[in-house]
């Protein structure tokens, strides 16, 4: 009631807050915490859900493909879904890879979406590049999106004659190589880090998220919630990851609980 600024006397009056109503009162924390319930149930779903299958088929992996963006406004705390399943999936997106090899359980399954979007880039040097990067990364498994084509989007991976598409296939050889024996032994091997740590914070997503963007560039979606979470942290983000990687470094993205049970000092950051 303090930190809300509330006088609730029972658990079945606290109702969640809204965004407008945050910024009208001034105060987040209700609003916040709610936003962090949100996340909880969204990768409870995936835990309760890997529990069902796992009891008809013991040991086969289950989680999500796909994962969106990181942030508070899709629910993504893949920090949090990590927990919860043993396949951590998402997009080439900047960072999220870098999530899934700092967070992903021993023995998931890991890895993101390529292919035919029709945002990237398909050159040759690209579609060979791309399974490298995944291994180099951590991640254990090529997904290709999509197998037919569709004016809308990029080359696909079957011609119409079902032959593999040049794209395709260029991802394909260098796969080939992989599997004959450099992809098993970098997997196994143990990767090296700088003892530097970057603090993966969903509580200052949601921060970020709950203010207008300062350039203006805050849209509105569908449902009327406003976006204001891709520029700002994000951007921030991925630049620090560069800077690092720039300087030859290796980090390690550490979460809140981590650093609360001693990570940075038991680990030698």
């Amino acid at each position: 009631n303090r930190t809300w600024q509330t006088d609730y006397t029972a658990w079945d009056q606290v109702k969640r807050i809204t965004l407008d109503e945050a910024h009208a009162s001034g105060n987040y924390a209700a609003w916040s915490q709610g936003r962090a319930h949100n996340e909880f149930v969204f990768a409870n779903i995936h835990r309760l859900l890997r529990d069902a299958v796992e009891q008809q088929h013991p040991g086969a992996p289950v989680g999500g493909e796909g994962m969106r963006h990181t942030d508070t406004y899709v629910g993504g705390d893949i920090a949090l879904n990590s927990d919860m399943v043993s396949i951590l999936h998402g997009h080439e997106r900047p960072t999220q890879p870098e999530y899934i090899r700092c967070f992903a359980e021993p023995g998931a399954v890991t890895g993101h979406w390529v292919g035919s979007y029709f945002d990237r880039n398909h050159a040759e040097q690209k579609m060979r590049w791309q399974p490298w990067y995944s291994l180099f990364i951590g991640l254990n498994s090529a997904w290709w999106w999509t197998v037919s084509e569709d004016p809308r989007i990029g080359p696909a991976g079957l011609m119409p004659d079902l032959t593999p598409s040049p794209q395709f296939d260029w991802m394909a050889q260098e796969i080939r190589e992989i599997k004959r024996g450099a992809g098993k032994l970098l997997l196994n091997s143990n990767r090296l880090h700088d003892a530097i740590a970057v603090h993966y914070s969903m509580a200052s997503m949601r921060a970020l998220y709950s203010h207008p963007n300062p350039t203006g560039e805050d849209r509105e979606h569908w449902s009327k919630a406003r976006i204001y979470d891709r520029m700002g942290i994000v951007r921030s983000k991925v630049a620090w990851g560069y800077i690092l990687e720039d300087l030859g470094l290796q980090y390690v993205h550490l979460r809140q609980r981590d650093i609360e049970k001693g990570a940075l000092i038991n680990d030698g950051y």
